[in-house]
């Protein structure tokens, strides 16, 4: 009968304990915020990030499949359009020079041709010495002032090669007014860009085109004239001359240049908005699966205009993330940050 009591004592013991453990059947609160805060945070990955299908959707995030290129490499520069009218002047220096040139060569040339017939008299006894001495001095005289103004003149054409090249010298100090008619009339700019320092220019496989506001899809492709015979002071690369058409460009604009030289570069073309600047250098990120995202370093090979760039290193034919590249790297990051709570109890 004692054992009987010690054993019904024993059960009721148990029960009342597991009642006041756990005195109510319904699932604790706290505990299923962790587990539904647990579900929406997304997890964790290397370099990117993973975001749940609600996140994805209320993301804004778009991706697109860039194309594969290959082209001529290229880089940036910068130039100016020259204002003409110091080549205007040149030329205005030079015909005034060259007519008065002219002019002591006829009057040269009639010295010499009465010097010789009043030496031939004067050799006959018909003239005087005092007549042959008056054309000697004249002819004299008249070559000084001839070899004055012939220097005269080929100083102007050195000061032009000088300043200008031989290409565009010659082309303004010519007879022919023609060709500079495309530059009086707007037609043609001309244009001066200084490549940058260690970069070299082949006129027979380089190609430049030229824009304002940084945008290639504005720009307008040149003519290559002539190195130029000086540089900037600040740069101190390679310059050239161009000519380029149309009458968007003005005297005195500061503008963009897009050089591009024999060798060939792959990439795929993304848009600028892909790239995002971290640890000094770019990123992207690729869409590996819906809602996995994997941030990778690209290197910037050329601006293919329209605010799109060319990049290394990434394969064809997987997305890229076009609009939302900075959020998901705020995402990737705030994700890296340890929670507050985490240690508390």
């Amino acid at each position: 009968m004692k054992l009987i009591s010690l054993t019904l004592l024993i059960a009721l013991t148990t029960s009342w304990g597991a009642v006041l453990a756990n005195p109510s059947d319904e699932p604790d609160d706290s505990a299923t915020s962790q587990v539904q805060k647990a579900a929406s945070t997304p997890p964790k990955v290397g370099q990117g990030v993973v975001l749940t299908p609600q996140q994805l959707a209320l993301s804004g995030l778009i991706s697109i499949t860039p194309k594969a290129v290959t082209q001529n490499q290229e880089y940036t520069s910068f130039g100016r359009v020259i204002n003409i009218q110091n080549l205007l002047d040149l030329r205005a220096r030079h015909r005034e020079a060259k007519a008065n040139l002219d002019v002591l060569n006829a009057n040269l040339a009639l010295s010499v041709k009465n010097r010789s017939r009043i030496k031939a008299l004067y050799d006959a006894k018909v003239v005087p010495s005092r007549e042959l001495l008056q054309v000697e001095t004249q002819w004299q005289a008249d070559q000084a002032r001839q070899e004055a103004a012939s220097l005269q003149e080929q100083s102007i054409r050195y000061e032009a090669r000088y300043r200008w090249g031989q290409a565009l010298a010659s082309l303004a100090l010519q007879e022919d007014l023609k060709p500079l008619e495309s530059y009086l009339q707007h037609r043609l700019s001309l244009i001066e860009v200084i490549l940058p320092k260690g970069k070299s220019l082949n006129p027979n496989q380089s190609q430049i085109r030229v824009g304002r506001h940084f945008d290639r899809s504005l720009s307008v492709a040149t003519q290559i004239i002539s190195p130029a015979p000086q540089t900037d002071e600040l740069v101190q690369g390679e310059g050239w001359f161009l000519s380029a058409a149309g009458d968007t460009l003005r005297a005195g604009m500061r503008i963009h240049a897009w050089v591009s030289d024999a060798a060939l570069i792959e990439g795929v073309e993304v848009p600028a908005s892909a790239l995002v600047w971290h640890g000094g250098r770019s990123w992207i990120y690729l869409e590996r699966t819906p809602g996995h995202f994997e941030r990778m370093p690209v290197e910037q090979v050329s601006n293919a205009g329209n605010h799109t760039t060319i990049v290394s290193g990434v394969a064809s034919g997987i997305p890229v993330v076009s609009v939302g590249a900075q959020t998901l790297l705020a995402e990737e990051f705030r994700n890296r940050i340890p929670a507050e709570d985490d240690d508390k109890e």
